[in-house]
């Protein structure tokens, strides 16, 4: 095992125990989702950060996964499986690192969404849909975002702010 993938293991389980710790006031069921998108995230980290390749993005990588995925890992995880939520944690991503059309005209009032489905269970889906950017008062790039599930009929929403860390430029929920 080289020095990369030794730093990257202990990063992930660091974040991982963070998240993990900060779940006790969790309901129980919403406290394993939490760990479990955590995970998940992480692992899809990891092979973003492999198929990126660098020095470092071994280690950023990752650790931006664990954040992702546990803040996916909420309100809306508790409805989804393990592939449904390691999905919905990509879209996420996908439309959190999706650059923002400029403010023109033709662009005005554009959002940026991001849909997922289920590949194993029927009528499981979902999207994020980035709703508003700017940048809060230390500078940071901010981005609010509406995700939505929808499992057995039913519309799981939630309304989630995140800014890049101004070290890592990974995503954080932010308060």
């Amino acid at each position: 095992m080289d020095i990369d993938r030794v730093m990257t293991t202990k990063v992930c389980v660091l974040i991982v125990s963070a998240m993990i710790g900060g779940c006790s006031a969790l309901p129980q069921n919403q406290a394993f989702a939490t760990a479990a998108g955590a995970v998940i995230g992480g692992g899809a980290g990891y092979a973003i950060g492999e198929a990126i390749g660098g020095k470092y993005a071994r280690i950023i990588a990752p650790a931006a996964g664990v954040v992702v995925g546990g803040l996916i890992g909420n309100q809306i995880a508790q409805y989804l499986d393990e592939r449904d939520r390691q999905v919905a944690s990509k879209a996420t991503q996908d439309a959190l690192d999706t650059p923002m059309p400029s403010d023109t005209s033709e662009n005005s009032g554009q959002r940026t969404t991001i849909a997922w489905n289920s590949d194993h269970n029927s009528g499981v889906r979902g999207r994020t849909t980035i709703v508003n950017a700017g940048y809060d008062t230390s500078g940071r790039e901010c981005r609010a975002a509406e995700e939505v599930a929808y499992v057995g009929g039913r519309e799981i929403k939630e309304q989630v702010s995140y800014c890049r860390d101004s070290n890592s430029g990974a995503w954080m929920k932010s308060a």
